[in-house]
């Protein structure tokens, strides 16, 4: 097996790798921990110099290293920051980030994708590559749906990628991302087109044998406007019925599944400072309910998610607690940033579930997986929450 091999049939969420997002990993429990492997995007900062920008990344890895630990595998992208990064002669972020990463001794494995999406020029890619070759732990490679849309596009794409990485496919990760589905024709958008599309990827896949495979997507609209304040705005989580369609066509396959945070996948950093809408998402299994309110009203928010009952099929853990205020730590209203952490924590801890339940995991990992169940971990001794 190679080293940092992430499990077949992992759930692979990208999560921004911004406070609310990684407090929500933080939180997470040793059941829905041990079938993830995340996709953590680096932001970049705003305006700021080469050493200034390397002080950001060196704290936001010490703080993933701090909140996921060294034991489990995850995915560090920096796919905000371009190829022409490098200046006075110093390395390209992605270069300092994982120096700091392997200081850190996490199981960090590098995401790539085309000279499409990740140059002009090659500085990422090449940057990638030596990565690849130092920590022996492979890397992955992000294919956008132009990218996926027919067999030979993604073999072709998946092969020239790993050339100019200088790895072969058997070293290689790859993650089949729909990215938006609101930006996509409307034939994507049909669960049987979609998944017969990327089933055809998948099978072309298997002559060069890549060492996994992800489908990904969001559902996650760019925007969701004030007529949405008093009800909320239900939509499909499309990128799961496609992903459970895969899975149906064929259950000797180990696809991983992959979907996005709380923000809209293509949602760019910087900007100047907005008073942001009190809002929160909740994940069923066939939908994502976005709930909103004006600014500073958060206790309408979690009034209106307790009265619509949208909760009642959904793990308890840390963020289902901190939605409806169960218990001492939860008792004030929270700011944009804990409900961040909330509704991510809680999008998590039940689409793990869904994602070992269609898996089928073995008995044996379903043995093993009760007993990390049982593992008090919501304990009030633990210092992650305090039960009323």
């Amino acid at each position: 097996m190679v080293v940092g091999k992430v499990k077949p049939g992992s759930y692979v969420p990208t999560l921004r790798g911004k406070t609310g997002e990684l407090d929500a990993l933080a939180r997470l429990s040793p059941l829905a921990k041990d079938c993830t492997t995340p996709v953590i995007d680096i932001p970049k900062p705003p305006d700021l110099s080469t050493t200034e920008t390397f002080e950001k990344i060196a704290e936001k890895v010490t703080l993933i290293r701090d909140i996921w630990g060294t034991a489990h595998s995850l995915y560090i992208d920096l796919s905000r920051f371009g190829s022409n990064e490098s200046a006075d002669g110093r390395p390209h972020p992605v270069i300092k980030t994982f120096e700091l990463a392997r200081q850190c001794r996490l199981r960090a494995i590098p995401v790539c994708g085309t000279t499409l999406t990740r140059g002009p020029g090659t500085e990422y890619i090449d940057a990638v590559s030596k990565i690849a070759k130092q920590d022996g732990r492979g890397l992955a490679v992000k294919l956008v749906a132009f990218e996926f849309n027919s067999p030979e596009s993604t073999v072709k794409e998946l092969l020239a990628t790993a050339e100019l990485l200088n790895v072969g496919p058997e070293n290689c990760d790859v993650i089949l991302d729909f990215e938006a589905f609101d930006r996509l024709p409307a034939d994507l958008h049909m669960k049987d087109r979609a998944a017969s599309t990327i089933t055809e990827s998948i099978d072309a896949l298997e002559s060069i044998r890549p060492r996994s495979v992800t489908v990904s997507g969001s559902s996650i609209p760019e925007r969701v406007g004030k007529q949405y304040d008093t009800a909320p705005l239900k939509t499909r989580r499309l990128e799961l019925e496609i992903w459970k369609d895969i899975q149906g066509r064929n259950r000797s396959r180990n696809i991983g599944f992959g979907d996005y945070g709380i923000v809209y996948a293509f949602q760019s950093d910087g900007g100047a400072p907005v008073q942001p809408p009190c809002r929160v998402r909740i994940s069923a299994e066939d939908s994502h309910y976005l709930y909103r309110s004006p600014p500073n009203t958060y206790r309408n928010l979690r009034s209106r998610v307790r009265r619509d009952g949208v909760l009642r099929d959904l793990p308890d853990c840390w963020g289902r607690r901190g939605i409806i205020g169960q218990g001492n730590s939860f008792t004030g209203a929270g700011n944009a940033t804990s409900w961040v952490a909330w509704d991510t924590n809680l999008h998590l801890e039940g689409t793990a579930r869904i994602v070992r339940r269609v898996m089928r995991y073995s008995d044996a990992d379903e043995t093993a997986a009760d007993e990390l169940d049982k593992w008090p971990w919501l304990q009030t001794e633990l210092g992650i929450v305090e039960e009323s």
